[in-house]
């Protein structure tokens, strides 16, 4: 695990390189505006489908993928792969259809607060970040796949190939304003999930077994099923969390959303080295060491990742206080002056400071997914959207970074959860594995 760890870890790295270099781009042509609010604010209801999906399709894929494959049932592994990708690919388009044609419904709620100048952008953006629904839950469940044959490192460099293609269009059309924008988004990700495709087709994820007789795997379906309808609840909420700060950010007025955003972004990108661009490995892991009962490597996994989230979250706390608004002032020019820069910077900072907690919550939740234990999941993801609001409330007097101060406390507050329930649960579990070696 550890060779895959750092393999996608320095993939991942490079494809938030090829990101950043987008950012930059952003940052000339748009700078911090009701533009780039409206844009952003377009792609959180996307961004919010597409989070669920993709938790479902972690929740069922790979404890019931994991346990076909230690049967020995590779054909029937196989073709639970497939029912997975291309029922995801239905339903992701059915919800792109239904959202576009209720748009006129919903739309006006997204964020009712926002200028006039933010809502037209919102409104012509929106019919571009639709698709995204579909193209996330295509190229999301063909990279778990690779990431269960041990190729995940394609999925990870896909982003590389969205990030060049969109900032190349940008940079030749940069008249283009935020139809160039919207549309360097979609064929960026087009591309992305094209990679991943491509790549698990030449695994022979899309062969035909010469075998007369195919395997059934309805229990395998209503296992699925089952793992993704408990965890629903759960990552619904979770992902609303998510998906509310850029909302709650909104009502600080124009360039609020904006500073946020780029922040965001940057954090993002630590955050997707870190622990979400391993996550599949981590999950592929956890769920093949769940399955064989291996407790102890488990619990030592999660003391190594919990000591190197703390440092990689320090570390990153002090650069970006001493560092940020420095380093975003000599790398970003055009439309975004030093003004922005100070002010992207506060956000970035708070954000950096719940940077160690974001990673190791990430592996743990990789442990929860791993072990089907959703009732717990539920439960965190309760406790993070009741302590956003919470920290979000208390922390009002610091302005607009009191969203991302709240985030990261909601972060903390999240783990203390899981630290309470982790330990005891470990150890019963030892218990029970060397009571059944002992059988």
């Amino acid at each position: 695990m550890r060779k895959q760890l750092i393999a996608v870890a320095i993939v991942t790295g490079i494809a938030q390189l090829a990101a950043f270099v987008k950012v930059w781009v952003i940052a000339r042509l748009f700078g911090v505006g009701a533009e780039l609010d409206g844009y952003n604010l377009a792609f959180v209801a996307p961004t919010l489908i597409s989070g669920i999906l993709s938790g479902m399709v972690q929740a069922s894929l790979f404890p019931v993928r994991a346990r076909l494959a230690a049967q020995g049932n590779e054909e029937q592994a196989v073709r639970f792969e497939r029912l997975v990708l291309w029922g995801m690919a239905v339903i992701g388009t059915l919800l792109v259809f239904g959202l576009f044609l209720s748009r006129a419904l919903w739309l006006p709620w997204l964020v009712p607060s926002a200028t006039p100048a933010v809502q037209r952008a919102l409104t012509f953006v929106m019919p571009f970040s639709l698709p995204l629904i579909a193209l996330n839950a295509i190229g999301d469940t063909a990279g778990y796949i690779l990431a269960m044959r041990n190729r995940y490192w394609i999925a990870a460099s896909a982003p590389i190939g969205n990030a060049l293609v969109g900032s190349a269009l940008l940079l030749a059309w940069p008249s283009g304003g935020l139809l160039c924008l919207a549309l360097s988004t979609i064929l960026g990700l087009f591309i992305q999930v094209g990679i991943c495709v491509t790549a698990l087709a030449q695994t022979g994820c899309f062969s035909r077994y010469t075998k007369s007789v195919t395997p059934r795997i309805d229990s395998a379906v209503k296992e699925g099923a089952k793992l993704s309808l408990w965890i629903l609840p759960a990552i619904a909420i979770s992902n609303l969390a998510a998906s509310l700060p850029p909302v709650l950010v909104g009502t600080y007025g124009e360039g609020a959303v904006s500073a946020f955003g780029y922040a965001n972004r940057l954090h993002q990108a630590a955050v997707q080295i870190f622990a979400i661009g391993i996550a599949p490995v981590l999950l592929a892991r956890f769920a093949a060491l769940s399955a064989a009962r291996d407790w102890a490597v488990i619990r030592l996994a999660l003391v190594q990742a919990a000591a190197w989230s703390l440092v990689i979250g320090a570390l990153a706390s002090v650069a970006v206080l001493f560092l940020g608004a420095p380093f975003l002032s000599s790398v970003f020019s055009g439309r975004f002056d030093g003004l922005a820069a100070e002010r992207v910077a506060d956000h970035w900072f708070w954000f950096s400071a719940g940077l160690g907690f974001f990673i190791f919550g990430g592996v743990l939740a990789r442990f929860w997914q791993a072990s089907g234990r959703s009732a717990l999941l539920m439960l965190f993801a309760i406790v993070q959207c009741l302590s956003l609001l919470a920290s979000f409330s208390l922390l009002a007097p610091l302005g607009e970074v009191a969203v991302a101060a709240s985030v990261s406390a909601s972060s903390f507050v999240t783990i203390a959860f899981n630290l309470v329930l982790l330990p005891g649960r470990l150890r019963d579990s030892s218990r029970d594995s060397m009571a059944t070696t002992a059988t």
